[in-house]
């Protein structure tokens, strides 16, 4: 017997009431989604399915899962059926113009985030983690972020974070218009300037960047273990999320140079079980340019690079192997994951 489509399987779901199509979910209505999303310039209609799609409650759309819901994590495959059979939507794009341009947007705006179905263990159910293990995997999948949950659960939350985001705007309008120079702001003494470039990481790029991530624990043995590294000087932040065992390392460029290679796989040593995220952090473009030439070998290949003067745009570095002569270049992506 030929195995049914993800189509055809939410079709018949819809007939047995299964699932079932609703004005609103978790007490949030379409249009209030369209609302939130399109103060990120998420205007498409698209964007504003998908995202109400993920915050149904329903049953997972994963036949080896049925004790999930479908908020906790969807395929882009089962995303675009509930989309196109649940929600009723006749003129629908290619899958693969949904993952590569409107829910890698939603991920970049901090709306979704990867997440995958993770095998059943003795006596434990599947359940989902964070991140794509295993690239073109039928159990990748997407789920909505903590972060913009909250922000559109709690009318509260969101109204404390609607103003966080204007004043970070009206800022990030003034660094780039060079109406009030970064490094000038602060005050002229290098000491301050470096305890305003960590202030400004802590209360907009983290919580802008990636959610639920919190320092580690000095006296955690492992964070003994990384900083022996670096006895001769200052060393990076790490920031942990023990539930989807990831650790994110933030290097403040005022502070010390990139990680190095070497650094990084001591780290990846200490915390082997753990999804890696490598970040550098500039104040100003110049300051990024003067590293670029005196540290290119030193960046981490898949690191990120964020400068506050254009705070909205999260740099990727891509190092590309040349054939043949053993060479490699090192490209700059501005996205974000």
């Amino acid at each position: 017997m030929a195995r049914k489509s993800a189509y055809d399987q939410v079709v018949e779901w819809v007939k047995e009431g299964t699932v079932v199509k609703k004005d609103a979910h978790q007490g949030v209505s379409y249009e209030q989604v369209k609302e939130v999303l399109e103060k990120k310039s998420l205007r498409e209609d698209q964007y504003s399915d998908i995202t109400f799609a993920l915050l149904d409650e329903g049953r997972s759309f994963f036949t080896q899962a049925p004790h999930l819901q479908f908020t906790e994590g969807a395929s882009v495959i089962q995303i675009h059926a509930y989309v196109m059979v649940v929600l009723e939507r006749k003129q629908m794009q290619s899958i693969t113009l949904y993952r590569n341009h409107f829910i890698k947007h939603l991920i970049n705006n901090g709306v979704l985030e990867r997440c995958h179905l993770s095998k059943p263990r003795r006596n434990q159910s599947a359940f989902f983690a964070s991140k794509h293990i295993e690239q073109k995997s039928p159990n990748c999948a997407y789920r909505l972020t903590e972060s913009f949950k909250q922000q559109i659960l709690d009318p509260e939350y969101a109204h404390i974070y609607e103003q966080k985001e204007q004043n970070m705007r009206e800022r990030e309008y003034r660094w780039s218009n060079k109406e009030e120079p970064y490094e000038d702001v602060y005050g002229e003494s290098e000491a301050t300037r470096k305890t305003r470039l960590k202030q400004v990481v802590f209360e907009y790029y983290l919580p802008h960047f990636y959610s639920d991530h919190f320092p580690l624990d000095e006296n955690d043995s492992r964070y003994q273990c990384y900083q022996k590294l670096y006895h001769r000087g200052k060393a990076p932040y790490l920031f942990i999320d023990e539930q989807k065992n990831t650790l994110l390392i933030v290097t403040i460029a005022s502070d010390c140079p990139p990680l190095s290679h070497e650094q990084y796989t001591t780290i990846q040593n200490c915390f082997c079980d753990y999804q890696l995220y490598v970040s550098t952090v500039y104040a100003t473009w110049q300051s990024y340019s003067r590293a670029q030439k005196k540290y290119t070998d030193s960046y981490i290949d898949g690191s990120y690079v964020w400068v506050v003067e254009a705070a909205n745009m999260h740099q990727k570095i891509e190092r590309i192997s040349m054939v043949g002569d053993g060479k490699y270049f090192t490209r700059y992506l501005n996205n974000s994951f």
